[in-house]
């Protein structure tokens, strides 16, 4: 088995040298892998707790013609202007255009939710779009490809879900993608059950500070009948402007930072044990410790220290990664600028730092296919000197 899976390693290794080969290697690959579901989804009559979805419906449309009880909280979140030579612009993800997103709850009786990541599926065997992080339903989520079975678990009462295909990912995810759909909680009854994901401890310090945790029921299950369910919505696409999210995560979680007067307002984030990374290291580490700054390990402090470092930072230096999620906590001024491989190019930060009146600046690094990055010292230079750093 391990033989098998170092060979496949060192053949997407390969493969990834030679970019045009790779994309039409994991094209070709992806159609084939899902070519026999494909042709299961026209063959069997699916049904509501049986067989693979049949499509998509949009669960604000249903709030909006009243065919199901809920709420419209936002109708959009409307972007800021980013120019031409902004990440946002540059990496062509137009993570400025999905809007308007409407931010909104719905009560379903009877619910069933399906897939890893527990998307509502309705009585003609369509999946709510909106549980996929779409308008119109993502062919990409991990429900869309679940053959349904009957229920692996009931629940009696109340209930609502943060577990989703995004949501239950990273740090970035976990906080932007899951926490924030607690946001809509005091609209539903106080005995609402939420259903979460495994909680490893970074995980659950959040649902903790909540005061949360006697409510979380926490599950696997591919197959959940629930009797009384309130669907949270998502409040963006994931790694776009969302400003609500922003907003309650900060009101939630700020006030839980601690007051240790010690730690450093200057600081370069060292990056070990994740994808990407960085070929000249230790280089870049001896460079911001002549300049008298200092290097952290954001993970490994607690999550109050963590927020209390960046809440009082004049300056961060980053390679793109969750790390820099912590921006969520950084007050106006502070000077930011995120390492970036040019073939992993992604403006989520920049949007937070926009929105949240931090300086930011960024380096577009020359990178390997494993996106590990080289970075100009005389460049990054002189970026901290324009901001003055």
């Amino acid at each position: 088995m391990a033989a098998s899976s170092n060979l496949r390693v060192r053949i997407v290794e390969a493969l990834q040298r030679h970019s045009l080969l790779y994309l039409f290697t994991r094209s070709f690959y992806r159609s084939a892998k899902f070519l026999p579901k494909q042709l299961l989804r026209r063959l069997y009559p699916s049904s509501w707790m049986s067989g693979l979805p049949r499509g998509f419906y949009s669960g604000v449309e249903q709030v909006r013609s009243g065919a199901r009880p809920g709420k419209i909280i936002l109708e959009g979140q409307p972007p800021p202007h980013f120019a031409d030579n902004t990440l946002v612009r540059i990496s062509g993800l137009n993570q400025d255009g999905f809007q308007p997103w409407p931010v909104f709850w719905l009560r379903e009786e009877n619910a069933y939710l399906c897939g890893p990541s527990l998307c509502l599926r309705d009585r003609h065997a369509r999946l709510m779009a909106e549980g996929t992080f779409s308008q119109t339903g993502r062919t990409e989520d991990p429900s869309y490809w679940h053959f349904a079975t009957r229920p692996q678990l009931k629940i009696t009462g109340n209930a609502t879900s943060i577990v989703s295909f995004w949501g239950n990912g990273v740090f970035w995810h976990w906080l932007m993608d899951a926490i924030s759909r607690l946001a809509l909680l005091p609209e539903f009854p106080p005995d609402t059950k939420i259903l979460v994901p495994p909680l490893h401890p970074w995980r659950a310090w959040f649902i903790d500070a909540m005061g949360l945790r006697d409510r979380c029921v926490e599950t696997t299950a591919a197959a959940i009948q629930v009797e009384n369910y309130f669907f949270s919505a998502p409040s963006s696409m994931t790694g776009c402007c969302n400003p609500f999210a922003v907003n309650f995560l900060r009101d939630q979680f700020l006030p839980k930072k601690t007051s240790r007067g010690d730690l450093p307002r200057r600081f370069y984030v060292i990056r070990e044990g994740f994808t990407r990374g960085v070929h000249n290291e230790a280089e870049v580490r001896d460079f911001f410790l002549k300049r008298g700054w200092a290097l952290v390990v954001p993970q490994t402090l607690p999550m109050p220290e963590q927020i209390e470092l960046f809440s009082r930072a004049e300056a961060v230096v980053a390679l793109h990664g969750s790390a820099l999620t912590n921006l969520l906590w950084c007050s106006p001024g502070c000077r930011v600028i995120e390492l970036n491989a040019r073939n992993f190019l992604i403006g989520a930060f920049e949007i937070i730092a926009h929105q949240l009146g931090l300086v930011h600046d960024f380096i577009i690094c020359p990178a390997d296919y494993r996106m590990y990055v080289h970075v100009d010292l005389a460049v990054l230079g002189q970026k901290l000197e324009k901001a003055g750093v």
